[in-house]
């Protein structure tokens, strides 16, 4: 999921925007999918993309990234890359964790703790969406 937050930033403040934004945009529950993705190989993969992909050459980036933060089949790129990379390239990762309920609990705190990590070493924000019945927190 790609979203733009170029209108809102200067309507609320990018604080306040994203999780405006977030709400506005999550309609509906998310539908867990099973197996394994590999995530640090598809995010890497997006950043070194990232020029190719944008409009206008000065537009602003930042990337919305909705998972359960776990990752066992990447093989190009590893978690501390990704962070290098963004931060290189001055692109925020907003992260948005959500419940997997196919993982253990410390397969979940692992993920929660790589998310915030990685919205706070590339200038995002980090949030986590709960169970069905909570919504956006």
């Amino acid at each position: 999921m790609v979203l733009r937050l170029d209108w809102t930033d200067r309507c609320f403040g990018y604080d306040e925007a994203f999780p405006l934004l977030m709400a506005r945009n999550i309609a509906e529950p998310f539908v867990s999918q099973s197996g394994p993705t590999a995530l640090l190989d598809s995010l890497g993969s997006l950043i070194e993309d990232t020029e190719s992909l944008r409009p206008k050459a000065d537009m602003a980036t930042s990337i919305v990234l909705i998972t359960d933060g776990t990752d066992v089949v990447s093989e190009r790129f590893e978690q501390t890359d990704i962070a290098i990379k963004a931060g290189a390239m001055g692109i925020p990762i907003h992260t948005i964790w959500v419940e997997n309920e196919n993982l253990q609990p410390i397969s979940h705190q692992a993920g929660q703790e790589y998310l915030s990590e990685l919205a706070q070493a590339t200038g995002g924000l980090h949030s986590q969406l709960g169970q069905r019945h909570q919504g956006l927190c």
